[in-house]
């Protein structure tokens, strides 16, 4: 099939002729794409608080020599300060980036729900049958008659 017809099978035209393998494996991608979670934005400081992060972790490291020490200390090789410090800041950017991509991971790992279904469970042994009732909001609580639902329990160890 061609992109346009997947595309257009991804946009919600349904009427295109797809294969039934293909059309499976769209419609996988539509429901990773109709997930909510996929769209979640991470908070806007996020890059800030990380860059602030990393330099404060940076200057904690760093040790400034008293004045007799930098009285009596060799000439720096400027081209080894200059490789380390285009070193630093690649590992500052990669730094960054990892950060930024686990961030967006976790907030779609923490939104997502997945497939999963939710489930309750409570074992009220002294009440085998629960009935939910229709109710005024006039603070009666005694039971309308009027069943919305109805179910029994069962014992779960």
């Amino acid at each position: 099939m061609d992109n346009d017809k997947q595309i257009a099978y991804l946009a919600g035209d349904l009427s295109a002729p797809i294969d039934p393998a293909e059309r499976s494996e769209l419609d996988a991608v539509r429901a990773v794409l109709n997930d909510p979670a996929v769209w979640v934005e991470p908070h806007p400081d996020l890059q800030e608080r990380i860059v602030g992060a990393i330099a404060a972790a940076g200057n904690a490291q760093r040790v400034q020599p008293s004045n007799d020490l930098a009285r009596t200390a060799t000439p720096v090789d400027t081209a080894g300060v200059t490789h380390r410090r285009s070193r630093l800041i690649r590992f500052t950017i990669l730094g960054v980036a990892a950060a930024v991509v686990l961030a967006v991971g976790l907030a779609i790992g923490l939104n997502d729900n997945g497939s999963r279904s939710v489930e309750y469970a409570a074992s009220p042994s002294s009440y085998p049958t629960l009935t939910v009732t229709r109710q005024r909001a006039n603070g009666d609580q005694s039971s309308s008659g009027q069943v919305a639902l109805l179910g029994t329990t069962h014992r779960v160890n």
